[in-house]
């Protein structure tokens, strides 16, 4: 069946071995894949696999198409759905947003007309071949081909988990399955207290059901916080209405069908009819690991985001370079770029290298600034390390730069931060501060070095 959409050709197809579920032929970002060791002419098109359809791949995409718009590039998703910004799902379970504001745009055919966009798993990889099948049953042949499978949400294996009640907060289909219980549910447990369970509890309040977070770590957000930045977000949550729970971690979900409640790990009974967990992440290995390709947490790669496969790259959440994986999305995007150039520009010399993303978060949670920049927490005692901090009791203010010789090596603050944008270049540049003009104290206030 042809259906014409929006000047776009929308291919639906309901036989196995058709072709496939959802199937467009879009033009636009996709990136023609060379690899280091073999790279092919630039007269020459390949073909360009991009497994994975969230804001990574399309990143990708966008920038190889930008150097070469006539490549071949045929990206997968594996759901029924268009891709969209998961980064937003928060928003759109808050009703802050309508559904359309969360859509990913795809290549104008105009643009790129060797673009294609299928929506259907890839379910295996041929790398004798050079071929990926999807849950169809169909093949595609590749000359190089990119992971961007991202990762998904990690549930813990606990007693109960598979209670009706429990939900994830990954997907959009998450996010449809929570709304609807959430009109009947009358107590929500969050797991987790970083930026997605946070957010997630915010979301909630709307339905003027009663949320508690439990969150395992000291403070909330402690792997971008510390004690005292965290301290004052926790006042910001609990002004919300949001109960939390610290030092804390749910031991068991009780109940028989339906969940009743949660078990702490200090042995504390928690009455609720609904678990939600936002306990971190799992990157998306299983496909890479069943094609033997190299994985530890992540899938493995070097500097220029190739696999132990050189004809096969992986960047965003389900990639791991030098002993590192990365749960945000900016990095993510760093890697889109270095990838796109190694296999866009290959008579580039030197060609680009991955160096490894800095820790930044720079956003609003729970309506509240926070900005989080490198070492912040657990800092080893080293000579010439240095930390000031400012902390406004009447704004709510708070800031604090580590320095080492001189140099910016972590920052963290709650509250607006003019020079948080010069922060993060100088933790990027390494040029000698001065933390006072960096903290952006105004003379007549006081600080707190340590």
């Amino acid at each position: 069946m042809l259906i014409k959409a929006a000047g776009q050709q929308v291919f639906l197809f309901s036989e196995p071995g058709s072709m496939t579920a959802l199937n467009r032929d879009l033009v636009a970002h996709n990136n023609a894949v060379e690899t280091v060791q073999a790279v092919m002419p630039k007269s020459v098109h390949s073909r360009i696999i991009v497994i994975g359809a969230g804001p990574v791949g399309i990143r990708f995409a966008d920038e190889l198409l930008s150097r070469r718009p006539e490549e071949h590039v045929h990206l997968f998703g594996d759901e029924t759905c268009l891709p969209y910004n998961r980064i937003q799902l928060s928003a759109l379970l808050a009703g802050e947003i309508d559904r359309d504001a969360i859509d990913l745009p795809l290549p104008d055919n105009a643009q790129h007309q060797n673009f294609r966009f299928t929506s259907s798993a890839i379910t295996a990889i041929d790398r004798d071949s050079n071929t990926v099948t999807d849950a169809t049953g169909n093949q595609y042949r590749y000359d190089k081909l990119i992971f961007a499978t991202g990762a998904r949400a990690h549930i813990p294996n606990i007693p109960g988990i598979e209670r009706q009640g429990v939900f994830s907060f990954r997907s959009l289909r998450d996010t449809e399955s929570l709304y609807a219980r959430i009109l009947r549910s009358r107590h929500i447990v969050v797991v987790g207290g970083g930026l997605l369970g946070l957010e997630a509890a915010k979301g909630l309040l709307k339905f003027h059901t009663r949320v508690t977070v439990i969150q395992q770590g000291p403070h909330l957000m402690n792997r971008q916080l510390d004690e005292d930045a965290a301290s004052l977000l926790e006042q910001e949550v609990k002004r919300l209405g949001i109960d939390i729970i610290t030092h804390a971690g749910v031991r068991a979900i009780d109940g028989y069908e339906h969940v009743t409640s949660v078990t702490t790990r200090n042995g504390d009974i928690i009455s609720c009819d609904t678990v939600l967990f936002c306990a971190g992440i799992t990157p998306n290995i299983d496909l890479a690991r069943k094609a033997r390709l190299t994985v530890g947490t992540g899938i493995v790669v070097n500097d220029y985001l190739q696999t132990s496969d050189p004809d096969i790259y992986a960047i965003g959440e389900c990639c791991e370079h030098q002993g590192t994986t990365y749960g945000l999305v900016n990095p993510g995007f760093e890697q889109a770029s270095v990838a796109a150039s190694v296999l866009a520009d290959s008579d580039q010399q030197p060609l680009p290298r991955y160096q490894g993303s800095a820790a930044v978060s720079n956003l609003k949670v729970v309506g509240t600034r926070v900005c989080s920049l490198g070492e912040i927490n657990e800092l080893a005692a080293r000579p010439f390390q240095k930390e000031t901090r400012y902390q406004s009791p009447d704004t709510g203010e708070y800031r604090k730069l580590v320095t080492l010789k001189g140099k910016i090596v972590g920052a963290v603050g709650i509250g607006d931060w003019p020079e948080s944008r010069r922060i993060q270049e100088c933790l990027s540049e390494q040029p000698q501060t001065q933390p006072l003009a960096a903290l952006s104290i105004p003379p007549q206030r006081k600080t707190v070095g340590r």
